[in-house]
């Protein structure tokens, strides 16, 4: 899988630099779509996680043997077999790149750390933005379990 994935990435163009804001933004995602299966500092995955065969990676362990276009290419287009989800269908490229600006520092975060941008990320003012002709929905694993928040398709 390792190869594949890094074939496929080289002709990802990766942005000059992932910044702060970013990470903020890719936190909004992270908790839509990506906390019930892998978890969070001081998290444990949910119970759609914990029931995965094979079981989802803890991120802040492994993030960091992937290349920041392997973990696009790996987010846009999910793992086969493995209940990694395709997102590139329900999220675009900048917010990708926004979640591979968050997951690259969850090796560093402490369960306080993440925390305090949880509590950030609720205070701060959602943007929601509908294009014409696109209906508002929300991402398949909330879906799945629930929840139901806004996001432009």
């Amino acid at each position: 899988m390792q190869r594949s994935v890094a074939r496929h990435a080289r002709s990802i163009s990766v942005p000059a630099q992932l910044t702060d804001q970013q990470a903020k933004d890719g936190l909004r995602i992270y908790k839509d779509t990506c906390i019930y299966c892998h978890g969070a500092p001081g998290k444990d995955p949910g119970d759609i996680g914990k029931g995965l065969n094979p079981e989802a990676p803890y991120l802040p362990d492994t993030v960091g043997r992937w290349s920041s276009a392997e973990l696009f290419w790996i987010i846009k287009h999910g793992i086969k077999m493995t209940g990694t989800a395709s997102y590139g269908a329900v999220h675009k490229d900048e917010e990708i790149w926004n979640l591979v600006a968050f997951v690259q520092g969850l090796p560093k975060m402490t369960p306080e750390q993440y925390g305090q941008m949880e509590q950030s990320a609720a205070l701060a003012p959602l943007a929601v933005t509908q294009e014409p002709g696109k209906a508002l929905s929300a991402p398949p694993v909330a879906q799945l379990i629930g929840e139901r928040p806004l996001r432009s398709v």
